[in-house]
């Protein structure tokens, strides 16, 4: 006999759960504690509603894993030893974790990232090419589309031609406001050059298209994704918008629009009941918070979750659990906000098993729906920062 679900969450609780799991994540990280080390405090955390911390920051939260015996105070020397001294080969991954675990040691922890900024910046100087193609294909995917009256556009149709173009050329100016080394760049063969606009597949359900080009730059080439669907705000116009070409491959190839994925529920019922527990989801974090749901910059797009998904699709086929539950493991195409305030790569494919009940005619999410989209929340945003090893070498979750 299964087990009973739980009882709905207290969702200012699964916050607290959450900002403590973030703090044990960049704890492991750093080295400070091992993957096993993670999942065993964040049970004893759970369970124990008297293992209170003293105050809600990450000193606080490493003081008590040494207090337990999860972790020693030579440990912890070693690892900031180490952060200190050695240079990783992603001096940006290194930058980030030390602002992630600055209150460990705030003083000691910025000087150090300030000194490894300035060391990229004086590398940057040197080198002799100030465009490369991955770096541009990379500085594109920021949400840019351009409109155009409505039509059924091709992938390389005129329209859709100028609409990338034009993306382009604000992508290259913005990138000289931010880097005015640019500007010294004068090469004609160093500006971004598009070809070869070929399509993935075409989405009938929302009547998008993914598609794909090749980016070169001097002698450098790369691949660029994008994609032509009818605008949000205006379903009478289209917008083209750019994606990673590796995303657009996963979510545009025959798997990908396959509508027969997803049985019993198919991918209609699935995308509405997943789309609604979202939506309950944010009117819950709005209660808690009057200001969930503002954008992260003065000029963003609000925050909610409901804005920040793009689109829901089954793997594969759903497993019945009993008569009333079904398992369904699903692709959520997501934009990260707060990725996208630090700069990183902000559209994320995340994948995970959701519970859905039935409910009367129809289903709906699980009580621990909100847990298990963090969690594949999460574990995207680690392995987009810090590559998928080390998303798999926290093991959080698993």
């Amino acid at each position: 006999m299964l087990p009973e679900l739980p009882e709905p969450e207290n969702h200012a609780e699964s916050q607290e759960d959450d900002r403590r799991l973030g703090m044990l994540v960049a704890l492991k990280l750093g080295d400070y504690i091992s993957g096993e080390q993670v999942n065993e405090a964040q049970q004893r955390l759970d369970e124990d509603a008297e293992a209170e911390l003293k105050g809600d920051t990450i000193r606080a939260m490493l003081d008590w894993l040494i207090a337990q015996g999860y972790t020693d105070q030579e440990t912890e020397a070693s690892a900031t030893g180490r952060l200190m001294e050695e240079r990783f080969d992603d001096i940006n991954a290194q930058v980030s974790l030390l602002f992630l675990l600055r209150e460990l040691d705030p003083l000691r922890f910025e000087k150090r990232a300030e000194a490894l900024i300035g060391m990229a910046l004086k590398e940057q100087k040197k080198k002799q090419r100030l465009f490369s193609a991955g770096g541009f294909a990379v500085l594109i995917v920021i949400g840019a589309y351009m409109l155009w009256p409505a039509s059924t556009p091709s992938c390389g149709a005129s329209n859709t031609v100028k609409a990338v173009d034009s993306i382009m050329i604000r992508a290259r100016i913005d990138a000289t406001l931010k880097n005015p080394l640019l500007m010294t760049d004068t090469d004609s063969q160093s500006h971004p050059r598009v070809s070869n606009y070929r399509e993935i597949g075409y989405d009938e359900g929302n009547r998008s298209r993914g598609c794909v080009a090749d980016l070169a730059v001097a002698d450098e080439k790369t691949a660029i994704g994008y994609v032509i669907r009818p605008d949000e705000k205006s379903k009478s116009d289209y917008a083209v918008q750019m994606f990673p070409s590796g995303y657009v491959t996963a979510r545009y190839d025959a798997k990908g629009l396959n509508k027969k994925l997803g049985a019993p529920l198919g991918r209609e019922t699935i995308s509405a009941s997943f789309m609604a527990g979202v939506a309950r989801l944010d009117a819950d974090l709005a209660t808690i918070s009057p200001n969930y749901g503002k954008p992260l910059l003065d000029h963003g797009e609000p925050s909610t979750k409901a804005n920040s998904i793009l689109g829901v699709v089954p793997a594969a086929d759903c497993r019945r659990i009993d008569g009333d539950h079904v398992s369904c493991p699903l692709l959520i195409d997501y934009r990260d906000n707060l990725l996208e305030a630090i700069g990183a790569m902000s559209l994320l494919q995340l994948k995970g098993d959701f519970v859905f009940v039935k409910d009367g005619s129809g289903w709906k999410t699980s009580d621990d729906f909100p847990k298990t989209l963090t969690q594949a929340i999460v574990e995207r945003r680690i392995a987009t920062v810090y590559g998928d090893a080390a998303a798999d070498k926290l093991g959080v979750g698993q």
